[in-house]
Protein backbone atom coordinates (compact mmCIF):
# COMPACT_ATOMS: atom_id res chain seq x y z
CA UNK A 1 0.00 0.00 0.00
CA UNK A 2 3.03 2.71 0.34
CA UNK A 3 2.97 2.70 -3.50
CA UNK A 4 -0.34 4.20 -3.39
CA UNK A 5 0.21 6.62 -0.32
CA UNK A 6 2.69 7.82 -2.29
CA UNK A 7 1.33 8.62 -5.57
CA UNK A 8 -1.68 10.45 -3.52
CA UNK A 9 0.07 14.05 -4.71
CA UNK A 10 -0.26 12.73 -8.31
CA UNK A 11 -3.71 10.81 -8.17
CA UNK A 12 -6.75 11.37 -6.25
CA UNK A 13 -5.95 8.27 -3.48
CA UNK A 14 -9.45 7.44 -3.69
CA UNK A 15 -9.37 6.46 -7.04
CA UNK A 16 -5.89 4.48 -6.70
CA UNK A 17 -7.84 2.40 -4.03
CA UNK A 18 -11.34 2.09 -6.17
CA UNK A 19 -8.86 0.53 -9.08
CA UNK A 20 -7.15 -1.53 -6.80
CA UNK A 21 -10.41 -2.91 -5.37
CA UNK A 22 -12.31 -3.65 -8.62
CA UNK A 23 -8.85 -5.12 -10.10
CA UNK A 24 -9.11 -7.41 -7.07
CA UNK A 25 -12.94 -8.56 -7.56
CA UNK A 26 -12.19 -9.41 -11.05
CA UNK A 27 -9.29 -11.67 -9.88
CA UNK A 28 -10.24 -12.94 -6.68
CA UNK A 29 -14.20 -12.85 -6.97
CA UNK A 30 -16.66 -11.47 -4.43
CA UNK A 31 -15.01 -12.43 -0.63
CA UNK A 32 -16.75 -15.24 0.87
CA UNK A 33 -16.54 -16.77 4.66
CA UNK A 34 -13.55 -18.93 3.67
CA UNK A 35 -10.69 -16.23 3.22
CA UNK A 36 -7.38 -16.05 1.82
CA UNK A 37 -5.36 -14.00 4.90
CA UNK A 38 -3.31 -12.20 2.42
CA UNK A 39 -5.86 -11.05 0.49
CA UNK A 40 -7.87 -9.11 3.81
CA UNK A 41 -4.32 -7.87 4.63
CA UNK A 42 -4.28 -6.95 1.00
CA UNK A 43 -7.45 -5.09 1.20
CA UNK A 44 -7.15 -4.24 4.70
CA UNK A 45 -4.26 -1.74 3.96
CA UNK A 46 -5.62 -0.01 0.89
CA UNK A 47 -8.75 0.92 2.82
CA UNK A 48 -6.75 2.06 5.81
CA UNK A 49 -4.66 4.39 3.63
CA UNK A 50 -7.99 5.26 1.89
CA UNK A 51 -9.59 6.18 5.13
CA UNK A 52 -6.16 7.80 7.01
CA UNK A 53 -6.21 9.91 4.18
CA UNK A 54 -9.52 11.39 4.39
CA UNK A 55 -9.44 12.34 8.20
CA UNK A 56 -6.18 14.14 7.70
CA UNK A 57 -8.40 16.30 5.16
CA UNK A 58 -7.40 15.38 1.68
CA UNK A 59 -9.83 15.58 -1.08
CA UNK A 60 -11.47 12.38 -2.06
CA UNK A 61 -14.57 11.65 -3.65
CA UNK A 62 -17.57 10.57 -1.21
CA UNK A 63 -18.29 7.58 -3.55
CA UNK A 64 -15.18 5.96 -3.30
CA UNK A 65 -15.51 6.87 0.55
CA UNK A 66 -18.19 4.73 0.82
CA UNK A 67 -16.94 2.14 -1.34
CA UNK A 68 -14.10 1.59 0.81
CA UNK A 69 -16.20 1.21 3.81
CA UNK A 70 -18.48 -1.01 2.68
CA UNK A 71 -15.62 -3.24 1.69
CA UNK A 72 -14.15 -2.92 5.56
CA UNK A 73 -18.09 -3.69 6.64
CA UNK A 74 -17.78 -7.26 4.52
CA UNK A 75 -14.03 -7.48 5.43
CA UNK A 76 -14.27 -6.49 9.76
CA UNK A 77 -18.01 -5.86 10.37
CA UNK A 78 -20.44 -2.95 10.41
CA UNK A 79 -19.71 -1.51 14.33
CA UNK A 80 -15.59 -1.28 12.54
CA UNK A 81 -16.76 0.76 9.73
CA UNK A 82 -19.19 2.78 11.78
CA UNK A 83 -16.24 3.44 13.60
CA UNK A 84 -13.95 4.68 10.84
CA UNK A 85 -17.37 6.75 10.04
CA UNK A 86 -17.49 8.64 12.83
CA UNK A 87 -13.87 9.19 12.76
CA UNK A 88 -14.29 10.53 9.38
CA UNK A 89 -17.22 12.95 10.01
CA UNK A 90 -15.42 14.64 12.83
CA UNK A 91 -12.81 15.40 10.62
CA UNK A 92 -15.33 16.41 7.87
CA UNK A 93 -18.61 16.76 8.67
CA UNK A 94 -19.88 18.15 5.42
CA UNK A 95 -19.64 14.38 3.57
CA UNK A 96 -22.95 14.09 3.30
CA UNK A 97 -23.00 10.85 1.66
CA UNK A 98 -21.06 8.89 4.27
CA UNK A 99 -23.74 10.45 6.74
CA UNK A 100 -26.76 9.02 4.32
CA UNK A 101 -24.43 5.85 4.44
CA UNK A 102 -24.15 6.39 8.33
CA UNK A 103 -27.95 6.25 8.59
CA UNK A 104 -28.51 3.48 6.25
CA UNK A 105 -26.84 1.25 8.64
CA UNK A 106 -27.81 2.33 11.62
CA UNK A 107 -31.44 2.20 10.35
CA UNK A 108 -30.90 -1.49 9.62
CA UNK A 109 -29.61 -1.96 13.09
CA UNK A 110 -32.79 -0.53 14.72
CA UNK A 111 -31.24 3.05 15.57
CA UNK A 112 -33.19 4.95 13.00
CA UNK A 113 -33.06 7.71 15.39
CA UNK A 114 -29.34 7.97 15.92
CA UNK A 115 -29.16 8.04 11.82
CA UNK A 116 -31.03 10.73 11.39
CA UNK A 117 -29.83 13.05 13.96
CA UNK A 118 -26.54 13.91 12.30
CA UNK A 119 -28.12 13.53 9.34
CA UNK A 120 -30.81 16.41 9.47
CA UNK A 121 -28.63 18.83 11.31
CA UNK A 122 -26.59 18.89 7.78
CA UNK A 123 -29.73 19.25 5.71
CA UNK A 124 -31.61 22.03 8.29
CA UNK A 125 -28.44 23.92 5.60
CA UNK A 126 -29.47 22.36 2.50
CA UNK A 127 -33.58 22.12 2.58
CA UNK A 128 -33.51 21.32 -1.29
CA UNK A 129 -30.97 18.59 -1.55
CA UNK A 130 -32.34 15.16 -2.43
CA UNK A 131 -31.24 13.78 0.84
CA UNK A 132 -34.99 14.81 2.32
CA UNK A 133 -36.05 11.60 0.10
CA UNK A 134 -33.17 9.44 1.53
CA UNK A 135 -34.75 10.42 5.14
CA UNK A 136 -38.36 9.38 4.28
CA UNK A 137 -37.34 6.42 2.80
CA UNK A 138 -35.73 5.51 5.65
CA UNK A 139 -38.07 7.05 8.07
CA UNK A 140 -41.50 5.44 5.95
CA UNK A 141 -40.45 2.27 6.74
CA UNK A 142 -40.16 2.13 10.75
CA UNK A 143 -42.95 2.42 13.22
CA UNK A 144 -42.55 5.14 15.88
CA UNK A 145 -41.81 7.88 13.61
CA UNK A 146 -42.77 11.18 13.81
CA UNK A 147 -43.30 11.80 10.00
CA UNK A 148 -44.96 15.53 9.80
CA UNK A 149 -41.08 17.10 9.88
CA UNK A 150 -40.45 14.59 7.22
CA UNK A 151 -43.30 15.03 4.91
CA UNK A 152 -42.84 19.28 5.34
CA UNK A 153 -39.22 18.80 4.38
CA UNK A 154 -40.43 16.71 1.13
CA UNK A 155 -43.36 18.87 0.47
CA UNK A 156 -41.07 22.13 -0.08
CA UNK A 157 -38.88 20.28 -2.10
CA UNK A 158 -38.59 21.55 -5.82
CA UNK A 159 -40.93 19.83 -7.81
CA UNK A 160 -38.50 18.35 -10.18
CA UNK A 161 -37.28 16.33 -7.28
CA UNK A 162 -40.66 15.28 -5.58
CA UNK A 163 -41.85 14.41 -8.96
CA UNK A 164 -38.51 11.97 -9.54
CA UNK A 165 -38.42 8.33 -8.96
CA UNK A 166 -37.03 8.83 -6.00
CA UNK A 167 -39.37 11.02 -4.93
CA UNK A 168 -42.28 9.48 -5.94
CA UNK A 169 -41.25 6.51 -3.95
CA UNK A 170 -40.49 8.34 -0.79
CA UNK A 171 -43.99 10.28 -1.19
CA UNK A 172 -45.33 6.51 -2.14
CA UNK A 173 -44.28 5.08 1.78
CA UNK A 174 -45.34 8.47 3.65
CA UNK A 175 -48.32 8.38 1.63
CA UNK A 176 -48.69 4.82 2.88
CA UNK A 177 -48.15 5.19 6.42
CA UNK A 178 -50.60 8.07 6.22
CA UNK A 179 -53.40 5.39 5.35
CA UNK A 180 -53.93 7.38 1.74
CA UNK A 181 -53.55 4.06 0.02
CA UNK A 182 -55.12 5.40 -3.74
CA UNK A 183 -52.00 7.73 -3.97
CA UNK A 184 -49.64 5.22 -2.18
CA UNK A 185 -50.28 2.65 -5.10
CA UNK A 186 -50.51 5.71 -7.90
CA UNK A 187 -46.97 6.99 -6.83
CA UNK A 188 -45.60 3.48 -5.58
CA UNK A 189 -46.76 2.22 -9.62
CA UNK A 190 -44.01 4.44 -10.80
CA UNK A 191 -41.36 5.04 -8.67
CA UNK A 192 -37.36 3.94 -8.43
CA UNK A 193 -36.88 0.60 -8.13
CA UNK A 194 -34.77 -1.36 -5.34
CA UNK A 195 -33.04 -4.39 -5.53
CA UNK A 196 -34.94 -5.98 -2.76
CA UNK A 197 -37.99 -4.97 -4.89
CA UNK A 198 -39.56 -2.97 -1.62
CA UNK A 199 -41.97 -1.09 -3.99
CA UNK A 200 -43.52 -3.40 -4.84
CA UNK A 201 -44.02 -4.84 -1.65
CA UNK A 202 -45.24 -1.74 -0.60
CA UNK A 203 -47.34 -1.08 -2.92
CA UNK A 204 -49.42 -4.62 -2.55
CA UNK A 205 -49.91 -4.01 0.50
CA UNK A 206 -51.78 -0.64 -0.20
CA UNK A 207 -53.95 -2.93 -2.61
CA UNK A 208 -54.83 -5.30 -0.19
CA UNK A 209 -56.23 -2.20 2.43
CA UNK A 210 -58.17 -1.18 -0.38
CA UNK A 211 -59.56 -4.45 -0.33
CA UNK A 212 -58.05 -5.00 -4.67
CA UNK A 213 -57.10 -8.85 -3.64
CA UNK A 214 -56.71 -9.74 -6.67
CA UNK A 215 -54.25 -6.74 -7.82
CA UNK A 216 -52.38 -7.43 -4.26
CA UNK A 217 -51.92 -11.37 -5.13
CA UNK A 218 -50.74 -10.46 -8.61
CA UNK A 219 -48.24 -7.73 -6.86
CA UNK A 220 -47.10 -10.57 -4.37
CA UNK A 221 -46.45 -13.01 -6.86
CA UNK A 222 -45.28 -10.24 -9.03
CA UNK A 223 -41.83 -9.57 -6.28
CA UNK A 224 -41.30 -13.20 -5.39
CA UNK A 225 -41.08 -13.71 -9.69
CA UNK A 226 -38.73 -10.63 -9.50
CA UNK A 227 -36.79 -10.82 -6.85
CA UNK A 228 -36.22 -14.47 -5.58
CA UNK A 229 -33.49 -13.60 -3.10
CA UNK A 230 -35.41 -10.73 -1.36
CA UNK A 231 -35.62 -11.56 2.26
CA UNK A 232 -39.48 -9.77 1.36
CA UNK A 233 -40.27 -13.17 -0.78
CA UNK A 234 -41.07 -15.09 1.94
CA UNK A 235 -43.56 -12.79 3.12
CA UNK A 236 -44.95 -12.42 -0.56
CA UNK A 237 -45.37 -15.25 -0.91
CA UNK A 238 -46.88 -16.05 2.28
CA UNK A 239 -49.58 -13.44 1.75
CA UNK A 240 -50.02 -14.94 -2.18
CA UNK A 241 -50.84 -17.85 -0.55
CA UNK A 242 -53.08 -16.66 1.77
CA UNK A 243 -54.55 -14.47 -0.79
CA UNK A 244 -55.56 -16.74 -2.92
CA UNK A 245 -57.68 -18.97 -0.24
Amino acid sequence: MHAVANVADEIEIGSAVDFLLQLDLARSGPLGERRDLTRVARLHSWITAHLDSAKRGATSDPASLSRSLETLAKLSGRASALEQIDKLLTADPSLLEIWILRARWLAQDGRLEQGLTGLRGILDFIPDNPAHLTIAELAAGRANVDLRPIRDSVGNLPRLLRESPDGRLSRGLLALRGAEYELADRLLADCAERANGSPIYYRALANLSLARVSEARALFLQLAADYPASSLSVNALHFAAQLSN
